[in-house]
């Protein structure tokens, strides 16, 4: 869902005009609830967030979080073209 932006993210909603979703602000950060969002800079998910980032820092052999957003977002929604199937999988799971 995310991949498509069809979630139940407010700014995905939003987009589609929902009637129960009037704007597509986190109700948490008062700012556009997206993909980025979720995954990279919402409070609500700061230590998911973190051994996610740890989890696949492991997998990867090296730290995401030192990477472009536009690039950890792919890796997370896609997996990394580098690396073997097995290690995606892991990844996106």
């Amino acid at each position: 869902m995310l991949r498509l932006n069809l979630s139940p993210l407010r700014a995905h909603k939003f987009k589609y005009n929902f009637e129960d979703t009037p704007h597509p602000y986190c109700a948490v950060c008062e700012t556009i609830e997206d993909t980025k969002h979720y995954l990279l800079l919402c409070k609500s998910f700061q230590l998911s967030r973190s051994t996610l980032m740890q989890t696949v820092s492991s997998t990867l052999g090296y730290n995401v979080s030192s990477l472009p957003k536009k690039r950890v977002i792919c890796i997370l929604l896609y997996g990394c073209e580098d690396i073997d199937d097995n290690k995606n999988k892991s990844i996106l799971n």
